[in-house]
C-alpha cells in the first residue's frame, strides 16, 4: 500500500496473493472497499462509488459493471487507486469517491503478447483465460485484450430466530453460475512531443 497526498494505492502488481483473481475479488481485498452478496461496490461504507479504468469513468453500473469486473484479470491491473476525497477535476458525480483500476501497459516497441491462464478448485471449479496483444510505435500504441472466465459461486446463510415461543430456523443454499468474455482495446497517439 501506498499513501499519496490525494489517494491510497493498492499496488496489484507487487502483491503475490492478488494473481489469479478477477477485479471484483481484487476490490474485495481492497482497503476501505468492501462487495456484498449482490456485487454492488461500497467504499467507506457508503454507496455511489465510481469505478474508472486508467482514470477514465467507466459508465457502467449495477450488474453490467460486476460483470466487467468479472471477467478483468487481476494480472493484467497493475494498480488500484482509492480516492475518498476526489478533487476538482473529477466529476462531482457520486458522494462516495472514486476507485480508479490502473491497468498494466507494456512498453516495448513492436509486436508483442501475453498468455495468463488461472485455476482455483473449491467446491467448484472457477477459471480465467486471458490473451492479450500489444503493438508498440514511436507514436502510436495499441492493445487488444480477450478474456474468457467461468465460476460458479456459492453462498450459504443460516440463521436462527426465537419470537414468540417459536423458534425459526433460516437456511439457504445458492450457487450462482456466471460465464462469459471480455474485450478491450486501446489506442494511444502522440500527435507531438507535448500531446
Amino acid at each position: 500500500l501506498e499513501v499519496r497526498a490525494d489517494m491510497l494505492v493498492f499496488n496489484v502488481s507487487a502483491s503475490p496473493s492478488a494473481s489469479g483473481v478477477n477485479g471484483l475479488d481484487l476490490l474485495r481485498k481492497a482497503p476501505g472497499v468492501s462487495v456484498d452478496m449482490d456485487d454492488n461496490i461500497q467504499l467507506l461504507g457508503k454507496e455511489g462509488v465510481q469505478i474508472h479504468i486508467n482514470g477514465n469513468p467507466s459508465r457502467l453500473s449495477g450488474r453490467d459493471l460486476a460483470t466487467l469486473l468479472q471477467n478483468l484479470s487481476s494480472d493484467n491491473i497493475e494498480a488500484i487507486e482509492i480516492i475518498t476525497n476526489p478533487s476538482a477535476k473529477y466529476d462531482a458525480e457520486g458522494n462516495a469517491g472514486i476507485i480508479n483500476l490502473r491497468l498494466k501497459k507494456n512498453p516495448a516497441l513492436g509486436f508483442n503478447g501475453n498468455l495468463n491462464s488461472s485455476f482455483t478448485q473449491g467446491n467448484y471449479l472457477r477459471y480465467s483465460n486471458g490473451l492479450t496483444l500489444n503493438y508498440g510505435g514511436e507514436r502510436i500504441r495499441t492493445t487488444l485484450e480477450l478474456t474468457r472466465s467461468e465460476e460458479t459461486h456459492q453462498d450459504d446463510f443460516l440463521d436462527t430466530q426465537k419470537q414468540n415461543g417459536f423458534v425459526l430456523d433460516l437456511d439457504s443454499e445458492e450457487a450462482r453460475h456466471r460465464a462469459g468474455y471480455n474485450l478491450a482495446f486501446g489506442l494511444d497517439a502522440q500527435l507531438s512531443k507535448k500531446h
